[in-house]
């Protein structure tokens, strides 16, 4: 029996990539290649299963991070926008337990103020649990709908049920165009199962 969901918020409730990608053409608008800023674009190119934006834009990781950390004068967290599904997911998952988010932040304060700030706007009702090491809080009862291949491999190595959130960058791309539907269908097994 599943008492508590855990959602992941960036790539699961909230849009990261496109936001991210707007704050890198504002930066690098000027500076040739803009068409890899393109968020249409960069979607469709995006190879399935390759996790690292700084890879596919030929940056490092310092040079991804700094920009989004300086983005909206340091304000870049807090104004992602939240997926259409995102309250159907919440909907959904809280009918297999009591839902909270667990988000992995980044190692910049902007980012976990941020993170707090978007979840009082856009998801009050919920918890709001930051950890980097999301495996520490998986249980047999406790359930993770992520995006994130290796948290999903390490939550369910240390004894919990996870789902992983189908997206074009993990295992789960073939579902990259259906994923509340995959998402749907896994809790609806968990459902019966409990």
């Amino acid at each position: 029996m599943i008492n508590d969901v855990f959602l992941d918020m960036d790539g699961v409730l909230v849009d990261f990539v496109s936001s991210a990608l707007l704050a890198l053409k504002e930066k690098y608008e000027n500076q040739p290649q803009p068409e890899q800023f393109d968020i249409d674009a960069f979607m469709e190119a995006w190879p399935p299963g390759e996790a690292s934006i700084p890879k596919l834009l030929h940056m490092t990781e310092d040079e991804f991070w700094d920009t989004l950390h300086k983005a909206n004068g340091g304000c870049w967290w807090e104004q992602l926008r939240s997926y259409p599904w995102a309250g159907a997911l919440v909907s959904a998952a809280s009918q297999i337990g009591k839902v909270r988010i667990l988000s992995s932040p980044s190692n910049h304060p902007s980012c976990y103020r941020g993170k707090k700030l978007h979840r009082d706007r856009e998801f009050r009702a919920l918890p709001l649990i930051l950890c980097r090491e999301k495996f520490l809080v998986a249980a047999p009862d406790r359930l993770l709908i992520d995006d994130n291949d290796r948290h999903v491999r390490r939550w369910r190595k240390h004894g919990g049920l996870a789902i992983l959130f189908p997206r074009i960058w993990n295992a789960n791309h073939e579902w990259k165009d259906a994923p509340m539907e995959y998402v749907a269908t896994e809790l609806e097994k968990i459902g019966q199962a409990s």
